[in-house]
């Protein structure tokens, strides 16, 4: 019902707009009091209306990021809704964008961009923020940091995340999405700490028949790294092969291409 009703979002915004002030206009002519407060009334429900259909964009680029490894389609959303004069520079939706922008960064593979945009927005200074987003955005701080290797702020970013984490509602945490987001970023750091053990049994705990592909994608990657960085190149190749294969048009492609190529020219 979502995609249907997202793939038809103009009809309904001129119908839902036609139908509203034709009501405004048959309350002008019959009881003239009553315009005005009509009026306002259509202008509030139209505004809810906009806001609901930039969730709803939002949420189906960020399905096809996640479910295809396709960041295309969030980067042109988040384009397009930045620029919307109807989202208001510095509220909670603007935030969210940021935040969500900086991920397109990531997965594109311009870590520095990333890193900038993440330490520009401030998060814990603006107000409205909701909790599941401070937590997505000092994973993906963490995450940063350590893509331009620079590890000197990840331990403390990652206390902040888990913190974040606990306080969340069950339901929330329920969506396992985020806790295996979070597993593969202090596995990454692990790594960095040359724990194997520890960096491959959390990304393990990765479970490929509940998660999506992206994050799939990216616990063969961590894999990869571990096996390579313990010098067992040849139980990596099948990691660095799924990621060629299932990782479209994520960075980390290339970033495979180039390890197998490395691994094959020895």
């Amino acid at each position: 019902m979502n995609r249907w009703f997202f793939r038809h979002k103009t009809f309904f915004r001129i119908s839902w707009n036609i139908s509203g002030w034709t009501l405004v206009a048959l309350l002008f002519m019959l009881y003239s009091p009553w315009w005005l407060l009509g009026g306002l009334l259509v202008l509030f429900l139209s505004s809810m209306f906009n806001q609901s259909c930039r969730g709803m964009e939002m949420n189906e680029a960020v399905k096809k990021l996640n479910d295809e490894c396709d960041p295309d389609p969030m980067q042109k959303i988040i384009e397009e809704q930045i620029v919307d004069k109807r989202v208001r520079p510095g509220g909670t939706y603007m935030t969210l964008l940021q935040v969500n922008k900086a991920c397109t960064l990531a997965v594109t593979g311009q870590r520095e961009e990333n890193l900038r945009l993440l330490r520009e927005i401030n998060i814990d200074a603006k107000a409205g923020i909701l909790p599941v987003v401070k937590y997505t955005y000092y994973n993906n701080l963490a995450s940063a940091y350590m893509d331009v290797d620079d590890f000197r702020p990840v331990e403390y970013l990652l206390e902040k995340s888990e913190q974040l984490f606990s306080c969340l509602s069950a339901k929330t945490k329920a969506q396992k999405g985020r806790l295996y987001a979070y597993n593969l970023t202090l596995a990454s750091y692990k790594l960095y700490l040359r724990e194997f053990d520890e960096a491959a049994a959390l990304a393990d705990s990765i479970d490929e028949t509940d998660a999506c592909k992206r994050l799939i994608v990216a616990k063969h990657m961590l894999k990869a790294e571990i096996l390579i960085a313990q010098e067992k190149t040849d139980e990596a190749i099948p990691h660095l092969q799924y990621v060629v294969e299932n990782g479209n048009k994520l960075f980390v492609v290339t970033e495979a291409k180039e390890l197998l190529s490395a691994i094959n020219e020895k």
